[in-house]
């Protein structure tokens, strides 16, 4: 008789991590009028700058030691320099809804793979109206677009795709630093990659990454994007879809001792590394492998932007060829892939240079050609090439 009851007791667990598999839809904020602003570049590049000298300034706080994707030092002349209003200009963000507290209160946020840490802004959650909330009296602070975004620190429930995990740490932001109550529904960041850049003075396994596989509440703990301008966009949570995938999947080991999701690019032949991010938009690269790159695309004009930085330029009607392979697979990036940003009939290609990165920064330009999947089980990345 036990024998028999604990056998239905791990058939129905088997079942529950079986059913902890699911998709969260994904909508793409703005549209290519967005990208009509002179500063929009600037503004993308002060938020880039921003976001990832903090992470390397956390990354020592966290572990001692120097960051090798950016020199930090120049980043933050760069993020702080400037001021622009903080509100979201992005024609390249894709936005999809989870719930936190108890009762469940739901946040629109943008799910980034280039950062640890949930943060949401203060006219959205509310911790007193949670009965699970906890406060931590903690302080954080994250830099965005060239200011420093404060707050307090929470654990919490956090349900994604109608699974919970307990206990994670969510940031509490004083303001409302992404948009909330303007014309955007975005109000928050949610991040997927490892804890060592994190902002939170938190253990490890508060992080929503960490929670959720230390209490195993995935069969797999794998999270898929699958994101298209045009078209059906989402990310798959327990589970991986090939349906939209082109040919097979191509996996990388990832090193998580420094955070990030890395991986090797060829961008038009030339052999590039760095950090796959769907927080960041374009292809970011060190100023002189991106000039090198441009100089060598037929039909771009190649200038140098007001603060330094190389950037190319192209008839919108007549958009320049960019391939891009990930081991044996190439792939012809899209047109509407490709852009930046537009003025007049001119269009700015998605390659940017940056002083101050040591590596690339493949945003979400790179995530419309492949599907990304992040596997925190093996500690891999999948890569596939996405169906046209």
């Amino acid at each position: 008789m036990k024998c028999s009851v604990f056998l239905v007791a791990m058939a129905l667990y088997a079942l529950n991590l079986a059913s902890a598999q699911s998709t969260i839809k994904l909508r793409r904020l703005g549209g290519h009028e967005d990208l009509n602003h002179t500063n929009y570049i600037d503004h993308e590049a002060m938020r880039v700058a921003a976001k990832y000298a903090k992470n390397a300034q956390m990354y020592f706080q966290n572990t001692g030691k120097h960051h090798s994707v950016v020199n930090g030092t120049t980043l933050s002349r760069r993020a702080d320099s400037g001021d622009i209003k903080l509100r979201m200009l992005d024609a390249a963000t894709w936005v999809g809804d989870i719930e936190v507290g108890t009762p469940g209160q739901k946040q629109t946020v943008k799910f980034d793979s280039g950062s640890p840490n949930i943060v949401i802004g203060r006219d959205s959650y509310k911790p007193d109206q949670s009965i699970t909330a906890r406060g931590l009296r903690k302080d954080f602070e994250v830099a965005y677009v060239g200011a420093k975004v404060h707050g307090s620190v929470y654990t919490d429930e956090v349900n994604v795709a109608g699974v919970k995990a307990k206990h994670v740490a969510i940031g509490s932001s004083k303001s409302n630093f992404l948009g909330a109550n303007e014309d955007q529904d975005l109000v928050g960041l949610f991040g997927l990659s490892y804890p060592n850049i994190g902002s939170f003075d938190v253990p490890d396994e508060n992080t929503y990454v960490v929670a959720s596989k230390k209490q195993k509440i995935f069969y797999d703990d794998i999270f898929q994007f699958y994101i298209r301008r045009n078209g059906d966009s989402f990310m798959n949570v327990g589970k991986i879809d090939k349906d939209g995938v082109d040919g097979d999947i191509t996996w990388v080991d990832v090193d998580k001792s420094e955070g990030y999701w890395k991986a090797d690019i060829e961008i038009n032949g030339h052999k590039t590394s760095g950090t796959v991010d769907s927080g960041s938009t374009f292809l970011w690269g060190n100023n002189d492998e991106v000039k090198k790159i441009l100089d060598e695309i037929d039909g771009v004009e190649v200038k140098k932007s007001d603060s330094g930085d190389w950037r190319g330029w192209y008839k919108c009607d007549n958009p320049p060829e960019v391939k891009l392979k990930v081991a044996d697979m190439e792939v012809t990036m899209s047109k509407d892939a490709i852009i930046a940003g537009v003025q007049d009939d001119q269009c700015q290609l998605c390659i940017v240079g940056m002083d101050g990165i040591n590596s690339w920064i493949y945003g979400v330009n790179f995530f419309q050609m492949f599907t990304v999947i992040l596997d925190f089980d093996k500690e891999r990345m999948g890569l596939g090439k996405q169906k046209e």
